[in-house]
């Protein structure tokens, strides 16, 4: 049925995706159609927006649309515009992308009218919707960046599919700042936020895969930011909750780990919900690693199981109840769960994961011959340690880069924004000190001349033309001396404006130096951790290969044992 679904989809789409695609070769000048409004693009835009709300009413409206007039008569940005949503309303309604081709010249397209110099390949600039146009086509930009991403990973391209997603997130630091957030709101209503919650989303499942636990809960945290600030997705606080806490738990930090178990459990607290089920059963190992009390994690994680909606969420607690029932020394129980999950499942990872804990089952009963079958699958199957060491340490370092370079623009941005606020604050207090003193060189000046006018009639009797004479040489060198206390005070303000910039690139120094250190300190424990991994597995080798060779040895001893018996 889902096959039959996928085919029908696709059968559906191929229309609209020639339509979009016929009128590319023909550009016509973006300004003249975005602000004149085709019926085409309203047409766009009203699926776009349903989009966000029902993406399956707006795969039923792109199908309409397909066959419509305005589907005729779509010009460049238009065409690239709907390849672009018939890739989101795929992946949005669980069909693969099939438009790859379409959706790449897509984003060569956004990429080529948002330049990042001011959108110099865009002549709308000097237009008055100019910078809403702009604002939106960057938004597009990211958008189809996020969603060719996505079509990398479903290839399993997980390297290209990691460039595509921080590509997304540079697009929006780069054009939508925080402190524009709230402006590109009024423009776009709930979208920006929901759209940084996906992306991150996406990066933490992608890391969470490689296991890269740290990345993980970064962009976990980042997505929870984006979950709040949005009403509609608070339903996902939840799930977010959940997946970071699972991060914590593979890195066996179990406090951590049991905490956000706890609030996404607090968040749902619905027995339906496969997240709540999963929280549940997952802090209720936890809770038995921390403090070693089997019946009451037991009771938990087999309610959940008479839940099970699914053979794989079955074998998932059987999993959990075979591995306590192994820490507890109880293995032919154990034996019971984690025979059923290896016979049951197609899944490799659960698989090697029931073969591992067979393996140790086994050996603690004594039963070589069983021990041995698990050994040879495990060496046949189980992936080689190391193997994707590059993969990771390339998905580390692009993350990292991002994180510097996306830390070095806030830092610039907080510098600037200092800068701004310190001159805010010094101008006005630096023109009132110096209007105060011209206003009191005046009051002096003019009492210093009327004396001196009282002086010389009393001792002289100078005449009113001579006393003008006088006043006016007075008046003139009472400007001078005020031109020059200005001109001394200008460049006691231009001083201290330096001194203050100097200041802040000097904090700005130590605060770069203090994120370099802490990166190094960071560095330190990833290679630490990863020699300590690195030993384990070799000891884990060293082990079995004694044990092996103990085996061999033993079963040669038998067999010579056996042959000089028959000689006999």
């Amino acid at each position: 049925m889902k096959f039959l679904r996928h085919i029908l989809g696709l059968g559906l789409l191929l229309a609209v995706m020639v339509r979009c695609g016929s009128s590319s070769d023909s550009p016509t000048l973006i300004g003249t159609l975005s602000q004149s409004g085709t019926a085409a693009l309203e047409a766009l835009e009203g699926i776009d927006s349903l989009m966000w709300k029902q993406p399956d009413s707006a795969l039923t409206v792109m199908l309409e649309f397909a066959g419509s007039a305005e589907a005729d008569s779509l010009d460049e940005f238009e065409g690239h515009y709907c390849q672009m949503l018939i890739a989101e309303l795929l992946y949005k309604n669980y069909y693969v992308q099939s438009n790859r081709e379409d959706l790449l010249k897509a984003v060569d397209y956004f990429d080529s009218i948002v330049a990042v110099d001011g959108y110099k390949t865009d002549g709308r600039k000097a237009n008055t919707r100019g910078v809403s146009l702009q604002k939106r086509n960057a938004f597009l930009d990211a958008r189809a960046h996020y969603i060719d991403g996505v079509g990398y990973y479903e290839k399993g391209d997980v390297v290209d599919a990691c460039a595509e997603y921080l590509k997304a997130l540079e697009i929006i630091d780069t054009h939508f700042p925080h402190v524009e957030t709230q402006y590109f709101a009024s423009l776009q209503p709930k979208h920006l936020p929901r759209f940084l919650f996906y992306t991150y989303n996406r990066l933490l499942e992608l890391f969470s895969a490689q296991y890269m636990m740290a990345s993980a809960i970064k962009c976990g945290e980042e997505a929870l930011v984006y979950c709040q600030k949005d009403p509609s997705l608070s339903k996902e606080i939840p799930n977010t909750y959940f997946h970071i806490g699972k991060q914590y738990d593979m890195m066996r930090e179990k406090d951590l780990a049991r905490e956000y178990y706890s609030q996404a459990i607090e968040g749902l607290s619905d027995i339906n919900s496969l997240v709540y089920r999963d929280a549940v059963s997952a802090k209720a190992l936890c809770d038995y690693q921390v403090w070693h009390e089997a019946d009451s994690s037991l009771f938990l994680i087999r309610q959940m199981l008479a839940h099970a909606n699914s053979e794989k969420e079955k074998l998932t607690r059987f999993l959990a109840i075979g591995g306590i029932f192994t820490i507890e020394q109880s293995f032919d129980s154990a034996l019971y769960y984690f025979k059923t999950v290896f016979e049951n499942t197609d899944n490799i990872l659960f698989q090697i994961t029931a073969a591992e804990y067979l393996l140790i089952n086994y050996n603690h009963l004594g039963n070589k011959e069983k021990a041995d079958e698990f050994v040879r699958f495990l060496g046949e199957h189980k992936k080689s340690e190391g193997k994707d060491k590059a993969l990771v340490s390339k998905l580390e370092d692009m993350f990292k880069n991002y994180q510097n370079q996306k830390q070095e623009k806030e830092a610039e941005a907080e510098r600037e924004e200092s800068i701004k606020k310190t001159i805010k604050i010094i101008v006005p207090i630096a023109v009132v000190v110096v209007l105060a003193i011209i206003i009191l060189a005046k009051l002096k000046s003019k009492k210093l001349l009327k004396e001196q006018q009282e002086e010389a009639e009393r001792r002289f009797g100078v005449t009113e033309q001579e006393h003008e004479k006088e006043l006016m040489l007075w008046q003139a060198e009472a400007d001078r001396t005020l031109e020059e206390t200005e001109k001394k005070y200008e460049e006691e303000l231009e001083q201290l404006k330096a001194v203050t910039k100097q200041r802040l690139d000097e904090a700005e120094k130590r605060h770069l130096q203090y994120m370099a250190d802490a990166e190094e300190r960071h560095s330190e424990e990833l290679r630490e951790q990863k020699d300590h991994s690195e030993k384990e597995i070799v000891k884990t080798k060293m082990r079995h290969q004694k044990e092996l060779e103990a085996e061999r040895l033993a079963y040669e001893k038998e067999k010579d044992s056996l042959r000089q018996n028959l000689m006999e």
